[in-house]
């Protein structure tokens, strides 16, 4: 169905932004695989798993969908941020400017 490598979900960690990026990631680029497998094993399979499958597809509505796009680019501007942090070129003067540049994309909301 896909060209390229196939992808797995990783396990999750508590503290690396790159993980979650990725399943996002993953997730986004082969949600109509995943939708279709669900929707495959809901059809034919009977009990529990036909019944997971129906409540999976319940839940990827149009509110999940929206919900991973802005997880994924967060997550991908946090990763990236994370990245170059870590880099043993940056100094402290370069980091500074990367974590200000990266807040003043994304401005406070005004408040109503």
């Amino acid at each position: 169905m896909y060209q390229g490598a196939p992808r797995e979900l990783q396990r999750l960690s508590d503290t690396r932004w790159a993980c979650r990026y990725q399943a996002c990631k993953n997730i986004k680029d082969r949600l109509p695989a995943v939708l279709r497998v669900l929707h495959d094993t809901d059809v034919e399979n009977r009990g529990e798993r036909s019944v997971e499958a129906r409540g999976l597809l319940a839940q990827l509505d149009l509110t999940f969908i929206g919900t991973l796009v802005i997880f994924s680019k967060v997550l991908g501007e946090a990763k990236f941020l994370a990245d170059m942090l870590q880099s043993t070129s940056l100094d402290l003067a370069k980091a500074v400017d990367l974590v200000d540049f990266s807040i003043s994309r994304h401005p406070p909301r005004p408040k109503k």
